[in-house]
């Protein structure tokens, strides 16, 4: 399988003449695979491409940290997928249970197929289903299920129910802030730090008695005489373990990227060559450059007149410190990309602003071993000059 992938990876740069040894970088799920170090399909680009550096796709892990679930979690929601499987997977009983909803005045009158290969799919599914557990609960008495009819009217079934909707709906939040264009290392580092830290919130309110962080289940906690007490300790253990696993598929996601993000006040990364520390300490040790002010883009200077840095020799590393020459009163925002599809080199996005954080406009510097420089001139209205 690994073989026949580097296959049609290796033909569409053929025939669209891109150089693997262009490639800076490239990600995949951690099937055997996919990242076998030996024989996977990660091993096969790192023998075509040796500077590209693999990174276990974001979303992979994100779902892997949250498929854990305690015995008595993991029994509501086998319990859930037995009901959805019974209604989806039989045409008569989708539309008997259709007919139910629409008698009893549901929104919705269809469950969700729940899929282990889709990530989003479990939240979904579980969010639908408490949503319609008393339409559930009377078509299953009408088809003689009393069974399982009886768990949709258990307080602590239905307690454990509400809080695996609301969990799932928040992991399949963050799961959706993980993707989309534009979206580095650095931050998809922050949005894995807030959940993990929302995490050690979430656990101590469950310790306290508070539920208020769950909506499902404070609306049905609220509902019920005995309150959901009976079940907080299940929930804290599971919130609790929860960020385990995603401090152990995280580990350092607080700060790893600090350098990106803040050069000037982070420390060098302990895999930095001697010379991308020294080319880190001479950028930092410039007083213009340090006494910048913050800026809303990570690895952003703002530097005084006369001010030159060159741009060096690409490094293969996903973030690249690359200095560069401007002007007064100009903020510079940095973002490197992998080898282009359309060009075979490397590309630096530069966008530039004025002192008053109005966008003058941006450019395209194309990474190479030679020198090269930019001026921003804030009053030519974006003109770039490149020496």
């Amino acid at each position: 399988m690994a073989e026949e992938l580097f296959k049609l990876l290796d033909d569409y740069f053929t025939e669209h003449e891109l150089n693997w040894g262009n490639c800076l970088g490239f990600c995949s799920d951690g099937a055997q695979t996919m990242a076998g170090k030996r024989n996977g399909l990660r091993a096969l680009i790192k023998r075509a491409a040796p500077n590209a550096e693999w990174t276990h796709c974001v979303i992979h892990r994100e779902a892997l940290a949250s498929k854990h679930l305690s015995p008595e979690l993991n029994e509501v929601l086998t319990a859930v997928v037995d009901v959805v499987n019974f209604i989806k997977t039989r045409p008569l009983k989708a539309r008997l249970f259709t007919a139910v909803c629409e008698e009893m005045g549901a929104d919705h009158t269809a469950v969700l197929f729940h899929s282990e290969a889709r990530w989003l799919s479990r939240g979904k599914v579980l969010s639908r289903i408490f949503e319609l557990r008393s339409e559930i609960r009377v078509f299953l008495e009408e088809e003689r299920m009393y069974e399982a009819a009886a768990k949709f009217g258990d307080d602590m079934f239905l307690i454990k129910l509400a809080y695996l909707s609301d969990i799932f709906s928040k992991l399949n939040e963050l799961n959706l802030q993980l993707q989309g264009k534009d979206k580095h290392l650095p931050h998809l580092a922050d949005k894995i730090n807030t959940f993990t830290r929302k995490l050690n919130v979430w656990e101590k309110r469950m310790s306290q008695g508070r539920t208020d962080v769950f909506e499902n289940l404070t609306e049905l906690a609220e509902s019920i005489d005995s309150g959901a007490t009976t079940v907080l300790p299940c929930i804290q253990q599971h919130i609790e373990a929860l960020g385990g696993f995603f401090g152990k598929y995280f580990p350092n996601s607080a700060t790893q990227y600090d350098w990106v993000v803040d050069p000037f006040h982070a420390s060098a990364p302990a895999d930095f060559s001697c010379a991308e520390e020294e080319q880190l300490i001479e950028m930092t040790s410039d007083s213009a450059l340090r006494g910048a002010p913050p800026s809303s883009k990570f690895c952003s200077v703002k530097a005084s007149p006369n001010v030159h840095w060159s741009i060096g020799s690409v490094s293969p590393k996903p973030f690249h410190l690359c200095p560069i020459s401007l002007t007064e009163n100009s903020v510079l925002s940095i973002t490197m990309s992998s080898a282009s599809e359309e060009e075979n080199d490397s590309k630096l996005s530069i966008w530039y602003y004025n002192e008053n954080k109005v966008k003058l406009g941006d450019a395209i510097l194309h990474l190479t071993a030679v020198e090269i420089s930019l001026d921003v001139d804030a009053d030519r209205d974006g003109v770039v000059e490149k020496n």
